[in-house]
């Protein structure tokens, strides 16, 4: 929708000059993004679960991205070990806020508290 893909906007507006994050591209093998969640990648995975719990101090939700079901053990006969990269994908990546109803000013915010996570641990 146009609200989400103002969203995204701002938040690259806003996190431009951040190096510690990047952003999913907008089309990819000839798709295009639909922006339903707004996921960054955490470039150093070792801040992914401490900037998470910062966010979550500031009342601010984050999550990590979708478990990968090939590592629950009901499913392990269905997967080979060829599953790498969603696992990759899980230790590296965090899903930001994304409501339709977020507005600019909030979208500000948690990226002024996402470069103030990274000031002070780096």
């Amino acid at each position: 929708t146009k609200k989400k893909d103002n969203i995204v906007k701002w938040y690259k507006q806003y996190l431009k000059d951040c190096n510690h994050i990047c952003f999913q591209p907008e089309v990819r093998n000839g798709f295009l993004n639909s922006n339903w969640l707004i996921i960054v990648k955490i470039n150093n995975k070792k801040y992914k679960k401490k900037l998470i719990a910062y966010l979550h101090k500031k009342n601010i939700e984050a999550r990590q991205i979708f478990y990968p079901l090939s590592t629950l053990p009901i499913y392990k006969k269905f997967f080979n070990s060829s599953n790498q990269k969603s696992i990759e994908a899980f230790n590296e990546f965090v899903c930001l806020p994304s409501s339709v109803k977020l507005k600019k000013n909030q979208i500000d915010y948690i990226s002024r508290t996402i470069k103030k996570f990274f000031s002070e641990k780096i």
